[in-house]
């Protein structure tokens, strides 16, 4: 399975552009299996998923230019370069930036739900990383800024390695928001890819 390769570039106005790519519909198994190194109770149970619709999702994470231009503000501490992810937002900020950027362009922004988030960062693959099983984390660099080679510092997107599906930085660099609740299992999550949007 391959993404469609189809772009969406949206216009945040100043010269500042959006890009996002299309993601094709399909199943996936959401989660990680009971015995995977590294795993956290959070991540199971493992369950099938079906994402019936394809959707778009943003090539790189949202940077601070992004948002100066569609916020008129930029919340990050520490400012950075333009071209570092956005930070210090809470889910309604991101909320608000989905609203005013929906109402700026004409097309329905929304935050992922955490299966779409997820089935993209897998990419139509089954390893334990959408590049590889890597069961020593020898090629996570290539593909993220984490703690081994971060600092504890965020980095100007799209610097690593993307995955098949053409993203950057679905793996480290910062925490991203999604549509859902916390809930800490996977017990009773919907199979349909919507949003877990109660407690």
């Amino acid at each position: 399975m391959k993404a469609e390769n189809q772009k969406l570039t949206l216009d945040l106005g100043n010269g500042m552009k959006l890009e996002l790519i299309l993601i094709p519909r399909g199943k996936f198994l959401m989660g990680s299996p009971d015995m995977e190194k590294g795993r956290s109770s959070i991540e199971g149970p493992q369950h099938e998923v079906t994402i019936a619709k394809p959707f778009y999702m943003g090539v790189n994470l949202v940077t601070q230019e992004q948002w100066q231009a569609v916020m008129g503000s930029n919340p990050s501490q520490p400012k950075g370069k333009g071209n570092q992810p956005v930070c210090c937002t809470n889910f309604y900020d991101c909320q608000a930036f989905c609203e005013i950027l929906s109402a700026k362009t004409g097309q329905t922004v929304r935050l992922p739900s955490e299966a779409e988030r997820e089935y993209a960062g897998r990419a139509g693959t089954t390893t334990r990383f959408s590049y590889g099983d890597d069961p020593d984390y020898s090629q996570l660099r290539e593909y993220a800024w984490v703690g081994s080679n971060s600092d504890g510092d965020s980095y100007p997107v799209g610097q690593k390695k993307p995955n098949p599906w053409g993203l950057y930085d679905m793996y480290g660099n910062i925490w991203e928001w999604c549509q859902d609740w916390f809930h800490d299992s996977y017990t009773g999550a919907p199979s349909n890819g919507s949003a877990w949007a109660t407690l």
